[in-house]
């Protein structure tokens, strides 16, 4: 089963959309309040928007894009807390533009659950979603064991081995604010890649895969 968040939260029922303003403000609360909402609506809707039964490992993935800073970095926090204290074995992949900071997030966040007992896995990846060429290796090693060559999903068993998934893309931007007749094309390129492309190839491959597991 997957919950699909962009940005503010976009997912399958009728949860709550948090005003876009807002992001620049108070982000562990905004962040604890995304969380409610996605982990709320995954809890009773599957793929197609239907009620789905608890999987045999009750095992849940999150995947975070944008989750080396931030408020995806919140998101991720806010996260293996719900879980920790629904008492649900979670796994996060946590994905960012900076290699280094998201490994960095990864460590913060492990620590955390080792620190509380937590059962939880914790990958970092750094991609870049503005790079096309090469988001589709990106996104198929996300899909692959950890056990295997290039392989960055946690657990052995891979999709079959989680009954939730929720997918949360927070990465995103703005870019250069200016009249339309004043963009480059390099610029319009960019943000689109970046906020439409990605998310929409990311969100597709994840389906495909998890929903051939249901």
């Amino acid at each position: 089963m997957l919950t699909s968040a962009r940005q503010v939260l976009a997912c399958p029922g009728s949860c709550k959309l948090l005003p876009p303003c807002s992001l620049r403000f108070k982000k562990p609360e905004l962040a604890s309040n995304i969380c409610s909402s996605a982990v709320s609506c995954a809890s009773t809707r599957g793929a197609h928007g239907m009620p789905e039964e608890e999987g045999p490992t009750g095992r849940v993935l999150s995947i975070v894009t944008g989750a080396s800073r931030g408020l995806g970095r919140a998101i991720a926090h806010a996260l293996m807390l719900h879980f920790h204290k629904e008492s649900k074995p979670h796994d996060l992949l946590l994905l960012g533009s900076s290699p280094e900071n998201a490994y960095k997030a990864s460590a913060e966040l492990s620590e955390l659950a080792l620190a509380h007992s937590v059962s939880a896995r914790v990958v970092g990846h750094g991609m870049d979603l503005t790079n096309l060429d090469d988001l589709d290796d990106h996104i198929t090693r996300m899909l692959t064991c950890a056990d295997q060559p290039g392989g960055l999903l946690p657990r052995a068993g891979g999709p079959a081995a989680y009954s939730q998934v929720l997918l949360i893309h927070s990465a995103g931007q703005v870019g250069t604010l200016a009249p339309i007749w004043d963009q480059e094309l390099h610029n319009i390129r960019r943000q689109i890649d970046l906020n439409v492309t990605s998310p929409a190839a990311i969100t597709s491959r994840v389906l495909k895969e998890f929903m051939r597991c249901a």
